[in-house]
């Protein structure tokens, strides 16, 4: 019984292990501008051209012409039209 305990317990720490490093190599960062702004929508124009939608939070603001860095999740593809926007930083 115990040792049926000790290997579930292993086989769950190593899958949480594998899900945390999978999320950590998702993710990378773009340098954008914001370029637009739609009510709660803002639009982020990047250098290559492609524009990012983020809906803010009632605490967040944006100024558009400035800056930012934004945090993005690649979803494990090699294609950027699936990627999303995790969290936009201040530039």
């Amino acid at each position: 019984m115990k040792q049926n305990f000790l290997a579930a317990l292993g086989l769950i720490g190593f899958l949480g292990l594998v899900c945390l490093v999978g999320g950590w190599e998702s993710k990378y960062s773009r340098l954008a501008i914001c370029t637009k702004r739609n009510g709660t929508v803002f639009t982020f124009t990047d250098n290559s051209g492609n524009d990012w939608e983020w809906e803010h939070d009632y605490k967040d603001f944006y100024e558009v012409g400035k800056a930012y860095r934004l945090i993005m999740d690649d979803n494990h593809s090699s294609s950027i039209y699936d990627d999303w926007i995790v969290k936009v930083k201040k530039y």
